[in-house]
């Protein structure tokens, strides 16, 4: 994701922000893309997504 900031926010040398609006842009792009996701998604694989997005393991084995 890095590499493609900085190709992004690259012309003819980096500004540092670019490198920043690059950043935040794409942040929210991908903000966006997860919500539409969580939005129209399968409610069960909606509900085990937002688990694991919260940052719990609970109910997770090897497999």
């Amino acid at each position: 994701m890095a590499v493609l900031i900085y190709w992004l926010a690259w012309n003819n040398g980096s500004l540092p922000i670019l490198l920043i609006l690059m950043g935040v842009g794409l942040s929210v792009i991908t903000s966006a893309f997860t919500s539409l996701m969580i939005t129209f998604g399968d409610i069960y694989n909606v509900s085990d997504a937002l688990v694991w997005l919260a940052g719990s393991v609970y109910g997770r084995t090897w497999e």
